[in-house]
């Protein structure tokens, strides 16, 4: 709760600093011209060059992409890519088994890899001189997925929740108050569980009463990621009859352009719908006017790549 804070000015914490180059990387190609890339790495260390007026960013359009070392003798990916689908950068079958520190990743309009199918190519460094955050931007390419330890913050948190009982309920007898964390909206089976019990225990919530617990712990924050908290409740009327209810916030500190949620040029047109996660255990029922997320249906750019593939004929996304 409160206003939104720069979290790259947060106290700095050195047990969370990488120690080794990666041994793999998962991309996700997004296309797209060198001036959207956001990283943070230096002007003199990422280059990035457009040619032909850079990859396209059109859904279905694929590209024939490689990565390599900065010589171009070690191959890590070669491979034709859909946009907004992913690829994987493995690490090499040899000593010291981590990619090398200067990477090259050029798109290519097909696999033959003459300079005039060039599309964009730009260098990279991989090693903790410079380094990398879940979600840097590196033109056409979105980090996803990499195995070297990050940079990171510890924060102290105060979570601060509303519990209300309907004036026209029952005695409430709470029983359970848990928040799990995941960094993955749609995927909460390796989540971290918090015990809130202690705030309700003993708590009979009289009908038009409400209660304001606000627990405050401490969390791992990546400066450039998304955390997401899953509060779910449990209590019991005085007939013994068992009731749930499930809430979800998120802390982004990623800094990127929001985007429409049912996808560019998209709109909702059945804003009443109810978009069921059923494929995604523990979330909770959602209308699709609550998707939107705002008055202009923009979501944070995390959301950008898995969401509005998700919900299209649910909620009837139309072109403007």
């Amino acid at each position: 709760e409160g206003e939104p804070q720069d979290c790259r000015n947060l106290p700095y914490n050195h047990r969370y600093h990488c120690n080794e180059r990666p041994h793999d990387m998962v991309f996700s190609y997004t296309g797209g011209t060198c001036d959207q890339s956001n990283n943070v790495q230096s002007s003199d260390i990422f280059q990035c060059f457009d040619f032909q007026g850079g990859p396209p960013t059109e859904a279905g359009t694929t590209a024939f992409i490689t990565v390599t070392d900065i010589l171009g003798v070690i191959v890590y990916h070669a491979g034709t890519v859909e946009v907004s689908a992913e690829y994987n950068v493995k690490n090499p079958p040899f000593p010291p088994f981590v990619v090398e520190s200067r990477m090259n990743i050029t798109v290519w309009t097909s696999s033959n890899t003459i300079p005039e199918n060039m599309l964009q190519t730009l260098v990279f460094e991989s090693s903790c001189n410079q380094n990398l955050f879940q979600f840097d931007r590196f033109g056409a390419h979105l980090l996803v997925f990499e195995t070297q330890d990050l940079v990171g913050y510890v924060v102290e948190l105060t979570l601060t929740m509303n519990i209300t009982n309907s004036p026209q309920g029952l005695d409430a007898s709470l029983q359970a108050l848990t928040t799990e964390t995941s960094f993955d909206l749609f995927d909460f089976t390796d989540s971290s569980l918090l015990d809130f019990n202690d705030y309700i225990n003993g708590v009979i919530l009289k009908p038009g009463t409400t209660l304001t617990p606000a627990p405050t712990f401490d969390i791992f924050i990546d400066p450039a990621t998304v955390t997401f908290f899953l509060t779910n409740l449990e209590a019991r009327d005085p007939r013994g009859n068992r009731c749930q209810d499930a809430d979800y916030l998120s802390i982004s500190s990623i800094p990127f352009p929001p985007c429409s949620v049912c996808g560019r040029g998209l709109v909702v047109t059945r804003p009443e719908a109810i978009f069921d996660f059923l494929d995604y255990p523990g979330q909770p029922r959602v209308s699709c006017k609550e998707l939107e997320l705002g008055e202009f249906g923009l979501l944070p750019s995390y959301l950008c790549l898995k969401l509005p593939s998700l919900i299209a004929d649910v909620c009837g996304c139309r072109q403007l």
